[in-house]
């Protein structure tokens, strides 16, 4: 396979926007209207609404995604709004400027239930889903033809979704114009950002402000990271050090745990908060001197791995912040003989084996975490207290 160089951003040119006169959005109209599943699906098959304008991408969605939204729709789950315009020269007909994806997939599934099916959309067959397990496999009219699942195409055909229609737009530049800052915004949030959102609190402001050179010199950039991946650093780093003995294997809900507990105990607890964050910077200025290049990477079969590993961050920041290691570590001897330490850690194959899979389950957190302590302790004679939850 061909390696390519370079990163090329073919949209760029596209997503520049002209300039445009403001006269052109005085007379434009937005009407706002709910619209159900099944009045949506028959103005897309009576070709009301049309879903390839030329802005439009094409069907990219996956039958998992298409799925994922019809499960959302059948909870109550909020959708993104739908966006059209009415066309100029044909009114009640309508463009599709955002939803495409959304608007496809309803369609797709709705249509094995018409008589007259439209040959032009595929015939959707839910996959994976995680709540309503027992509509897998199955598409809409299979779903009604079941006695006890038919209320669920009830329930689709009759749930709503928010639709904006734009009306008496006078040039198209203004429907791309409109096009491109929707997608200039669409860019989904990050775990961290959700996270900060749904944990309001002073360890969450307090992180949030964090300007760490240590962690910039992690991800090789200047300054705050738009998508917080910084904050999510140190919110695993405090993660780890605080509730290693509250991990069960779900990662997410560990580290809201951490940042929910973190924010209770700041009151009484913001001196010591404050302190562990100078032992994580210690940590990492140490595995820099300790592995240079190769810093926070995986050593396989003998060598170390290209990219930042985020398993390989955890362990090391977690010990190598003990404060009676770091006393050890002075000695320049002993950083050799850390590193020793880390690469045997990785004969165990069990560990070898871990980083090249999946990484969080409980066993493999607590093995590795166990076997590294158990390395160090010997080597260094220092007792690291794992207090690893039991499995539920």
């Amino acid at each position: 396979m061909r390696e390519e160089r370079y990163n090329f951003d073919f949209d760029s040119e596209e997503t520049q926007l002209e300039i445009i006169d403001k006269a052109l959005f005085e007379d434009l109209l937005v009407w706002g209207t709910d619209w159900t599943m099944g009045t949506i699906f028959n103005l897309i098959k009576k070709e009301k609404i049309d879903l390839s304008p030329k802005m439009q991408r094409r069907d990219v969605w996956d039958a998992q995604k298409k799925s994922k939204l019809i499960e959302s729709i059948l909870l109550n789950i909020p959708v993104p709004q739908i966006i059209l315009a009415e066309k100029s020269e044909n009114k009640g007909q309508y463009m599709v400027i955002d939803g495409k994806q959304r608007l496809l997939s309803i369609t797709q599934f709705l249509n094995s239930l018409a008589e007259n099916k439209t040959e032009n959309f595929k015939e959707l067959e839910l996959k994976k889903l995680e709540v309503l397990s027992s509509l897998n496999d199955l598409n809409a009219e299979k779903i009604r033809s079941e006695e006890t699942l038919s209320d669920y195409i009830d329930i689709f055909e009759n749930q709503t979704i928010r639709t904006i229609i734009i009306k008496n737009w006078k040039d198209e530049s203004v429907l791309f114009t409109v096009f491109n800052r929707l997608n200039t915004g669409t860019e989904p949030l990050s775990a961290q950002e959700l996270r900060m959102t749904l944990y309001p609190g002073p360890f969450m402001h307090y992180v949030n402000a964090i300007e760490l050179d240590e962690i910039q010199q992690i991800y090789g950039f200047e300054g705050l990271d738009s998508r917080m991946r910084d904050v999510e650093l140190i919110i695993r780093y405090y993660s780890f050090k605080f509730f290693l003995h509250e991990y069960n294997g779900k990662l997410r809900k560990f580290f809201d745990l951490a940042c929910r507990q973190l924010n209770q105990l700041w009151e009484v607890e913001e001196g010591l908060i404050k302190k562990e964050l100078e032992n994580l910077q210690k940590a990492i200025n140490l595995v820099f001197e300790i592995f240079e290049d190769n810093s926070f990477k995986k050593y396989i079969r003998g060598s170390y791995s290209r990219q930042f590993n985020k398993v390989a961050y955890d362990l090391l920041t977690y010990f190598l912040s003990n404060e009676k290691l770091q006393k050890v570590l002075e000695d320049e001897d002993n950083k050799t003989i850390f590193r020793q330490k880390y690469e045997e850690l990785f004969k165990d194959a069990k560990i070898a084996a871990d980083f090249e899979s999946h990484t969080t389950d409980l066993e493999k957190v607590k093995y590795r975490f166990t076997k590294f302590a158990e390395l160090l302790t010997f080597q260094f004679s220092i007792d690291f207290d794992l207090n690893f939850k039991e499995r539920e």
